[in-house]
C-alpha cells in the first residue's frame, strides 16, 4: 500500500529583480517559474505552517514481498458485502 499526504502552506515571495524578467518595451514582469522557486525555497523554512490538506490510500503499483527490514501487518477487515 502506499499512502500520499497533500500539504499546503502560505508563504509570501517579496518582488524583487530576482522574481522579474525586463520587458521589450522597458517595463518588468513578475517571471513565474521564478517566483514559484522563490517559494518552494522559502517554504522550506522550519516555521512555514504546513497543514494536512488530504490523505489518499491506494496499493502500491509495485507489489513485491516484504523486504527484511519492513513489517507486514497482518489484519481482520469488515465484509465486503
Amino acid at each position: 500500500m502506499r499512502r500520499i499526504i497533500y500539504e499546503d502552506t502560505y508563504v509570501t515571495v517579496p518582488v524583487t529583480r530576482e522574481v522579474l524578467r525586463d520587458e521589450e518595451d522597458g517595463s518588468a514582469r513578475i517571471d513565474f517559474e521564478k517566483l514559484v522557486a522563490a517559494a518552494t525555497v522559502i517554504s522550506q523554512d522550519p516555521a512555514a505552517e504546513w497543514i494536512t490538506e488530504e490523505v489518499q490510500v491506494e496499493a502500491h503499483p509495485i507489489q513485491q514481498p516484504t523486504p527484511d527490514d519492513r513489517k507486514s501487518l497482518a489484519g481482520e477487515f469488515p465484509s465486503l458485502d
